[in-house]
């Protein structure tokens, strides 16, 4: 009888945690003297002990009841029809509590706004974003849905906006009721912009001087024109101005090169004589050279005897017109490439 008695007390612990935890086992009390009724919904004083055993297997079959529940949740397929869903857990709950989650898989697409029945209780309303009626297509056939009950609705747990998505490409905003809508894809090269408001797709502009906008990348042929002010300029590109020196060089008496662009090398060709050699050609031999010569102890200047598509030939003099190799000389050149 004693051993008896050790099962009936650990049972009777185990009730007011299932019943804390589902409010599912209809008949039981959490106040433990109050599960008096006849075996085996409950253990009277001085209950005949043919009875305990009943009382025990109750027991074991609730707690069974309760990690089924635990373990698949409130989870059941859907019974009812479109619009008013329908679900038997396996423990049917007394009355709806706040905060309790059901999940059913839905037999029917819903069409217009919905409401979910748990076991005999009163079917609720289901709402999505706070206070929002579901609309068509927010519940899709053989979809699996989650609702949690808030005291007065189920709130849908699943994003139901993706319902509105209808072709590839479509984003979602909200509309002025702050419910999720489609913006259909935007034609070719168009921008989502916000007015501060709302947000649409707006047509890309060129940037001005007074405009803010998109800046094309400029191609060979637009920097050789040097006309636009609404072309990007890419470092790689500079080069192809009019403007701009296609190469340069400063180089010593030896025509070691010091520093140098689109230069590949300079020819020490006799006292005074150098030739530098374009690692680009020019498209001909109408480009401008300019030079200048440095030398501490006598006057020097830069004559050029000779270009080429791919070389310039030069010589530095001195006062008397004698060529004479200078402490370091600088070239630049002008030209189409």
């Amino acid at each position: 009888m004693k051993r008896h008695l050790i099962w009936i007390i650990a049972g009777l612990l185990l009730m007011p945690l299932a019943i804390q935890t589902h409010a599912a086992i209809q008949s039981w009390s959490v106040t433990a003297s109050s599960n008096n009724s006849a075996a085996p919904d409950g253990a009277p004083e001085g209950m005949a002990p043919s009875a305990v055993n009943d009382v025990m297997r109750e027991i074991m079959a609730q707690v069974r009841h309760w990690a089924e529940q635990d373990v698949s949740g409130t989870w059941n397929h859907d019974a009812g029809a479109a619009n008013a869903y329908r679900i038997n857990p396996l423990i049917q709950p007394t009355s709806y509590v706040s905060g309790a989650i059901f999940r059913f898989k839905a037999v029917n697409a819903n069409t217009t706004l919905s409401t979910l029945q748990v076991g005999t209780l009163a079917a609720v309303t289901i709402k999505k974003i706070t206070d929002t009626d579901l609309v068509s297509g927010d519940i899709l056939a053989s979809g699996i849905y989650g609702v949690v009950y808030d005291g007065t609705n189920f709130q849908l747990i699943d994003d139901p906006s993706s319902s509105v998505i209808t072709t590839r490409g479509d984003v979602i905003r909200g509309d002025s009721s702050g419910d999720a809508e489609r913006l259909a894809l935007g034609a070719a090269n168009r921008y989502l912009k916000s007015d501060g408001t709302d947000a649409a797709w707006a047509v890309l502009i060129a940037a001005s001087d007074t405009a803010a906008g998109i800046l094309e990348v400029a191609v060979q042929s637009e920097m050789e024109a040097a006309s636009s002010n609404t072309r990007a300029v890419p470092p790689g590109r500079v080069h192809n101005h009019p403007g701009v020196a296609k190469g340069w060089v400063v180089f010593t008496v030896t025509g070691f090169s010091q520093a140098a662009y689109n230069v590949t090398s300079v020819d020490d060709d006799a006292t005074g004589d150098f030739g530098v050699n374009w690692a680009t050609n020019f498209s001909g031999v109408h480009y401008t050279v300019v030079g200048t010569a440095e030398e501490t102890a006598d006057f020097r200047m830069v004559k050029f005897t000779g270009k080429t598509a791919g070389a310039t030939e030069l010589q530095v003099v001195n006062g008397a017109d004698t060529p004479s190799d200078p402490d370091r000389t600088h070239v630049a050149a002008f030209g189409d490439q």
